[in-house]
């Protein structure tokens, strides 16, 4: 279960760029927060997102 966004970034390709969140989980330290694609996290978690607006 995610417990907050650490962090926010635009990973950029050739023709278009993908928004990511980095996450940390439930029961885990900071150092193990991974990154995810924010419009998946975004529909899976929306509660995350409710937060940090």
């Amino acid at each position: 279960v995610p417990i907050r966004i650490l962090d926010q970034k635009v990973h950029k390709l050739r023709n278009k760029e993908i928004q990511l969140v980095k996450i940390q989980w439930n029961n885990h330290e900071i150092e193990e927060a991974t990154w995810k694609r924010e419009e998946e996290a975004k529909n899976k978690y929306p509660t995350l997102f409710a937060q940090s607006e």
